[in-house]
């Protein structure tokens, strides 16, 4: 059974549907204040009855999809898809890395929405940027996870396998972040959606300039110096 190739315009118009939604989100959030929103009673609440292995996951989290850790893996799959020999495709997976860093940093400092106040909320990290909305950790998280799809998909892998797999892990850093009490729970949705939004754009913008082709199947397979015994 043959896949449909999907209209051009699909990725695009998505992408700039959950951008605007991002933003408006991230509009409505940052006027109304957290407390009228509730988002700060949630915050109270998760940060004072969060397991203790769930704090801990937190703390890693808030190193691993920091700066460098983010770096690091963005590093590790671009690695790949040169030793594959997937050497033009790396221009894509980049602008996927960098476009969702650079809106999120964009957005974030547009909103200037301040962080949970630490009391009431429990902070367990500690937090170098004034501003809450979104949340990069969210939003990179978000980012990588798009790239190892459209690695995989490149790799005629399955890319359905892939966003199973990395949207869990979406989830938890999100949920993670409000558990620290780095983040409210808009700042992660608003960071999730913003993320999909520009990766879906960037996308769409690969494909209309031949840079990724319209196959849902991938472009050729990654050719890895894997031995066989």
């Amino acid at each position: 059974m043959s896949l449909r190739r999907p209209r051009g315009g699909g990725p695009a118009l998505a992408g700039a549907l959950l951008v605007l939604l991002a933003v408006a989100l991230a509009t409505v959030c940052t006027h109304l204040g957290a407390r009228r929103t509730g988002e700060l009673r949630v915050s109270v609440w998760a940060t004072h009855h969060d397991p203790a292995w769930a704090e801990q996951v937190g703390r890693w989290i808030d190193t691993g999809f920091g700066t460098v850790g983010a770096v690091v893996m963005i590093v590790l799959v671009v690695l790949v898809l040169l030793i594959g020999g997937r050497r033009r495709d790396v221009v894509v997976e980049v602008a996927l890395f960098l476009a969702t860093w650079g809106a999120c940093s964009l957005v974030k400092h547009v909103a200037a929405r301040h962080r949970p106040p630490a009391p009431p909320v429990r902070r367990v990290v500690a937090l170098q940027d004034p501003y809450s909305m979104p949340s990069g950790h969210t939003a990179i998280a978000t980012g990588i996870v798009a790239a190892i799809c459209f690695t995989v998909w490149l790799g005629r892998g399955s890319h359905r396998v892939a966003l199973g797999i990395g949207l869990p892990v979406v989830l938890v850093v999100a949920a993670s972040r409000v558990l620290v009490g780095a983040h409210y729970l808009g700042d992660v949705t608003v960071a999730m959606l913003l993320g999909a939004g520009v990766c879906l754009l960037v996308l769409a913008l690969g494909r209309s300039v031949g840079r990724i082709t319209p196959d849902l199947q991938g472009t050729e397979p990654l050719r890895l110096p894997i031995r066989r015994s």
